[in-house]
């Protein structure tokens, strides 16, 4: 990789950074978090039919006939996905608002896409 010249400081992550609404987060951690945002996207995605088809495998009566039905997998799905986006919403916008102070800018510039996508993602500078 070629020397831009600009060195991250290297930055440890806890739990308690994720709900906390202080401090700064670093572009390479954002990134990381991001791609694990997207992966949590896809299991939050998954969750209900997964956890739920597996219990109607195991769980049948006598005669063979599943005690947990597709109903039930399409009552629970949206309390799971409504429950579990929004929780994922609240970290994403939590970590976004710690990059966008870490490289000195207002949080009002969240509400353009573009520009912050490449604020996020992209930009090493930082206002003193």
């Amino acid at each position: 990789m070629p020397d831009i010249g600009i060195m991250e400081e290297e930055q440890d992550l806890y739990l308690r950074d994720f709900y906390s609404l202080q401090g700064t987060i670093n572009r390479s951690n954002f990134r990381a978090l991001s791609v694990l945002g997207i992966g949590m996207l896809i299991v939050i995605y998954f969750l209900p039919g997964v956890l739920l088809g597996g219990a109607d495998y195991v769980l049948t009566t006598n005669d063979g006939e599943s005690v947990l039905s597709v109903e039930m997998i399409q009552l629970i799905a949206p309390f799971v996905h409504t429950v579990g986006y929004t929780l994922l919403g609240l970290v994403y916008l939590n970590i976004s608002q710690k990059r966008m102070r870490d490289t000195g800018r207002s949080l009002l510039w969240l509400f353009f896409p573009l520009y912050n996508l490449k604020v996020l993602f992209f930009d090493l500078t930082k206002n003193k």
